[in-house]
């Protein structure tokens, strides 16, 4: 549950600023008013006008909700692998 926890913690803190991006240019394309040409792009205009922390703004929220979503996922991951006979170990448990 740990490991599941801390991985989706890792998984959300690296993605986070591609996401940031992909939102803003979905939102500016709705809008008739596109900010960037691409990702990488984006992503430099962010942390040069807002800087690094304007990549991660409301990245809490999103690990918060990930610590509880991916202990489960995992917990029953491990259990139904369990269940069905996949948790087999070096030693023949």
């Amino acid at each position: 549950m740990i490991a599941g926890s801390v991985g989706g913690m890792c998984e959300h803190t690296a993605t986070f600023p591609a996401d940031t991006v992909k939102t803003r240019m979905q939102a500016a394309v709705a809008r008739g008013q596109p900010e960037y040409s691409g990702v990488a792009q984006g992503l430099r205009a962010i942390a040069a006008t807002e800087g690094v922390a304007g990549l991660y703004r409301g990245v809490t929220a999103v690990v918060l909700g990930a610590i509880p979503g991916h202990a489960l996922h995992f917990s029953i991951y491990e259990a139904v692998k369990q269940r069905l006979g996949g948790s087999h170990t070096a030693s023949g448990r």
